[in-house]
């Protein structure tokens, strides 16, 4: 359950209805709740991690995967103390920024999908990507990547930013200087009363190879970050909420009172408005007026890639209940949609180019093609297979996208958990 902007593991007593908690968190997930045979521990998937922990509270304790591998589903077997769990390496891929004018690739690096939403942003030129490399790819926390295109020269940041669903592509605020968060190792505790540390929106000058401001701190985490076109507003989510970091007047302020967590964060092309997804929903903010607006309340779920293509147009991914994911064009001043391509299969993070071609991924999950839409006829035809989590830069003339290699087998496993279970010294 969440509350209070966090996360909660509780029982539910079924006689009075009391619920007693057992541990809460601001960052970690607690999905699969399994109570073992004898009531004393509980087993849980945190993404992409699994826990045990007391059932009468206290410190989560990680059963480690060995190494390059992932697992998750856990569930008790029988009454001992041992854990069934799938099991399968983790599935890695290539990074590969294509030019769209002369189709030449390049693969920047092979690393561990991260997150769910738009995971790497292209400098206003196109003359830069950067992205988050986790640590499953042998580096520490994290590491901010920069790849220049021109020469193929990779830089490496030490961000100390978890890539976590929470986290995000970095933003940049101009063609060469870049904000990210940068912030301490956060720990979250029932007894620590929860997140610790400090977050901080620090710019780096690719060019220099240096960082050269602290433009925000806080000893909350951030998550989410959108530069305005002009470079003088900061978006970011914090507390469940988004704030406003004005560079002219130096000072940040409460955008959003929803108390929900922001998974898009993007401004409009004259800054006006800001769109964002919460809860599988996507909303547009005026900044003028503070109102917000869903985008097509009748769907059930949105995409985690929307795009403006104009400061009144809004090309987006949705799906009413039951329905498959179709890629559609919302008209700000109607509040209507209309059907932009839809077929068989789930349709979604479209992109539209100046020429009026649309690309967008189709395919059951896992098995994602990208597709071109010709921009007068709307005919559809492949473009790129096996090309997932695709992100192009302002003006559509690079491409850069995510090619999983040889999809891992799963197996079930069984693991005696009760080294985990020994209780610490004082």
């Amino acid at each position: 359950m969440e509350r209070d902007k966090r996360r909660y593991l509780v029982r539910i007593r079924l006689e009075s209805g009391k619920t007693d908690t057992i541990v809460s968190s601001e960052e970690m997930g607690f999905d699969f709740p399994r109570l073992s045979m004898d009531g004393n521990w509980i087993a849980f998937h945190s993404y992409p991690k699994t826990y045990i922990v007391s059932s009468i509270g206290g410190e989560p304790r990680e059963v480690l995967p060995p190494e390059d591998r992932q697992l998750w589903g856990p569930v008790w077997d029988g009454a001992s103390h041992r854990l069934l769990y799938h099991e399968r390496e983790v599935e890695r891929g290539q990074v590969i920024v294509r030019d769209m004018r002369t189709m030449i690739e390049w693969t920047v690096l092979s690393m561990f999908p991260t997150v769910f939403a738009q995971w790497a942003s292209w400098s206003p030129s196109g003359a830069y990507v950067s992205f988050l490399a986790g640590p499953s790819d042998g580096r520490s926390d994290s590491t901010l990547v920069i790849a220049a295109v021109n020469d193929r020269q990779i830089r490496e940041v030490q961000a100390d930013w978890p890539t976590t669903s929470g986290s995000n592509a970095p933003a940049w605020l101009s063609n060469s200087v870049i904000a990210y968060c940068k912030r301490d190792s956060l720990r979250s505790s029932a007894k620590a009363g929860g997140v610790t540390g400090v977050s901080r929106i620090v710019a780096y000058d690719v060019t220099k190879n240096t960082s050269t401001e602290v433009l925000y701190e806080t000893p909350s985490q951030i998550q989410r970050l959108a530069v305005s076109h002009d470079g003088e507003l900061i978006a970011f989510g914090l507390e469940q909420d988004i704030w406003i970091y004005d560079r002219v007047d130096n000072m940040a302020y409460q955008e959003t009172f929803n108390g929900h967590p922001v998974s898009v964060l993007q401004f409009s092309t004259d800054d006006t408005a800001l769109l964002f997804r919460e809860n599988n929903h996507l909303y547009i903010h005026d900044l003028d007026s503070g109102e917000t607006t869903a985008v097509s309340p009748d769907d059930d779920w949105q995409g985690p890639q929307p795009m403006w293509t104009t400061d009144r147009e809004v090309l987006y991914s949705g799906a009413v209940q039951g329905g498959m994911v179709k890629v559609r064009s919302l008209n700000r001043d109607s509040g209507e949609s209309r059907l932009v391509y839809g077929s068989k299969k789930h349709c979604w993070r479209p992109f539209r180019n100046q020429d009026g071609q649309v690309f967008l991924q189709e395919g059951p999950p896992g098995q994602w093609d990208m597709l071109m839409l010709d921009g007068q006829t709307e005919k559809a035809e492949e473009f790129l297979a096996n090309a997932t989590r695709p992100v192009f830069s302002n003006d559509g003339s690079m491409l850069v996208y995510f090619k999983v290699e040889e999809r891992a087998s799963v197996s079930i496993w069984s693991r005696d958990v009760s080294y985990l279970m020994t209780t610490a010294l004082p």
